[in-house]
Order: structure tokens, then C-alpha cells, then sequence
């Protein structure tokens, strides 16, 4: 399974081709407010679509050659999205060993603006980051409203990813491998993507163009946090050597049909992907059931909710 990759890439690849044809087509030669809408929210599905190649191709090689893969890499995210691979490789594998680590994974740090545990009203230090998680009125105030405003950060989410990524290759002492390559991939993105959007008649258009894509962007970020914000955190490193036992209980599976699975890519079987990670998403429903039997035998939690469940 890990080495037969399937032909989900090509297909990816077509299918994000025939969304992107619609999406330049409608912003430089029609009108219309309801039309320019409906494009920046095609955009956003586009967005989706190709992080979770970037994301593919982060773990192992979706192309024939390690190079061409690191081309698909820069391609997808930086030069499509603006989103640094370096910068995403960089978190995203410390997310993978550290599972729900509050102080030492970074994708459960998202103060001010959110709290994934009480256990962040006591000013925790962030290992990754090297600072200080500060509980400060700013902080509460955003936090005693979180119930309420948590799908508006999401809509607006994509921006904290460009910012992240302005100050890792900008503003940051931090060996990148490969920065050249990852800053002129985000150059391409912040000369078409603007070009794009000032085709637009006004201002007006180009802010609710922007924040149509970036709505319908809010569905993967909501997908990102469904599968850890629920689930059992701690602080300090992981401890012990079980792996398997690390992840299962810092995981939660979304329970959606096979039709669905282009939709979420693989990251519905979010305990099988920490488990196997370079396994590609093609096999990740193969390998669940085999899975769940495993967690069942040995006595350890197998969290799989339905995607409205899981945003209760």
C-alpha cells in the first residue's frame, strides 16, 4: 500500500484545472455581484483542494521523483496558495509527534484568539515557539466569547497562514531549506492573486471576493481542529514508546460515506494518517476497519464522530 499511490494526483490535478477555468473566466469576462461571489467562493474550494496535495506531498512522494515532488510541493502551496510548504512541514510535523501536546504542538496555540484548554489560563510556555503564551485581558476577552466567534476565526483563519509565513521566511534567524525557492513561490502567488483580484470593478467587490474564498477555506480549517480540538490534551513532551497509544488518544475520525471522500481528502481517517503518515490517502479507508478491530482488542479509544457531531 505504501508504494501503489494510485492515480489520485492526476485526477486531483484535473479536477482543480476545471475549477480554476470557470473561476479566472467569471472574474475577467463577466459581471455581475452574484457572479464575482460565487468565484471567490470556487476559488476557496480550489484552495482546498490543493492544500491537501500540498499536504499529500509533505508526507511522501506523490510525483515519480523526489524532485518533482518538491516541485509539486512549492507549486501547490506556495505558488497556488501562498501558504510556505517549508513553513507547514516545519509545524505540521511537530503537530504529528507531539499530538495534543498544549506546550510543545503548535497546532493547539492559537492565543489570543482561541483556547483548546482551562489549562492556557496559566500563562503555558510554547516549546516550539521559544515564548511565552500569555493569558492576558486581550486573550480573555477574545476567549470568553470563543463559543461564539469560533466560525468567524475561521473565516479569517488565512490570513494568521500568511502572516506565519511572511515571518518565517522574512523576519526569521531559522534555517529553511530551500528558502529562495519557497520565497519566489510565494512571490508568483502575491503577483497573480492581487492581479486577480483588482480585476474586479471596486472595492466593495474585491473585499467580499476575498472573503468568499476565504469562507469557504474556513470549512478545511474547521476540518484541521474537528480532528485534535476534542480530544485528550496534556503538557510536557510525549512520553513512552507507544506509539499507537499516542495517537489514538489524540485523534478523532469524522464518520462521512465514500462519496465524500474528495471532499475531506483523507483527513476524516485522521487516526490512520498519524498512525501511517507516508500511507497514501487512497488506502486510508482500506486500513481503517483494521484499525478499529486493533483498538478494540487492546482496549484503547477510537473516537469516530459524524462532521456534525464533532462541531457540537
Amino acid at each position: 500500500m505504501f508504494e501503489k499511490k494510485g492515480h489520485g494526483v492526476i485526477y486531483s490535478l484535473c479536477f482543480i484545472s476545471v475549477l480554476l477555468a470557470p473561476c479566472f473566466y467569471d472574474v475577467l469576462r463577466c459581471d455581475g455581484f452574484l457572479t464575482y461571489i460565487l468565484s471567490g467562493g470556487l476559488l476557496g474550494l480550489i484552495w482546498m483542494q490543493v492544500a491537501y496535495l500540498g499536504h499529500d506531498s509533505g508526507h511522501y512522494n506523490i510525483m515519480i521523483s523526489p524532485r518533482f515532488n518538491k516541485l509539486a510541493q512549492i507549486l501547490t502551496d506556495n505558488c497556488l496558495t501562498g501558504i510556505s510548504i517549508a513553513w507547514w512541514k516545519w509545524t505540521h510535523n511537530a503537530g504529528h509527534i507531539a499530538c495534543n501536546s498544549l506546550d510543545y504542538d503548535p497546532d493547539l496555540q492559537h492565543l489570543p484568539m482561541l483556547a483548546g484548554s482551562t489549562r492556557f489560563f496559566t500563562n503555558l510556555t510554547s516549546k516550539f515557539y521559544n515564548r511565552n503564551l500569555e493569558f492576558d485581558p486581550i486573550a480573555r476577552l477574545f476567549i470568553s466569547y470563543q463559543h461564539l466567534t469560533y466560525y468567524l476565526v475561521m473565516c479569517v483563519a488565512r490570513v494568521n497562514l500568511y502572516l506565519q509565513t511572511f515571518l518565517l521566511h522574512l523576519l526569521s534567524n531559522r534555517r529553511v531549506p530551500n528558502r529562495a525557492l519557497n520565497i519566489l513561490g510565494i512571490m508568483i502567488f502575491w503577483t497573480w492573486f492581487p492581479l486577480l483580484v483588482f480585476c474586479l470593478p471596486n472595492w466593495t467587490e474585491h473585499v467580499l471576493f476575498m472573503l468568499a474564498s476565504f469562507s469557504v477555506c474556513a470549512i478545511q480549517h474547521i476540518q484541521f481542529t474537528l480532528n485534535h480540538f476534542a480530544d485528550d490534551v496534556y503538557v510536557g513532551p510525549p512520553k513512552g514508546n507507544n506509539w499507537f497509544e499516542k495517537q489514538t488518544a489524540g485523534t478523532i475520525d469524522i464518520d462521512c460515506p465514500s462519496w465524500m471522500d474528495w471532499f475531506f481528502s483523507g483527513l476524516q481517517f485522521q487516526l490512520g494518517h498519524h498512525l501511517f503518515p507516508r500511507l497514501p490517502r487512497c488506502h486510508l479507508r482500506k486500513v481503517s476497519p483494521i484499525i478499529k478491530e486493533l483498538c478494540k482488542k487492546h482496549n484503547l479509544p477510537y473516537r469516530s464522530l459524524t462532521f456534525v457531531e464533532a462541531n457540537k
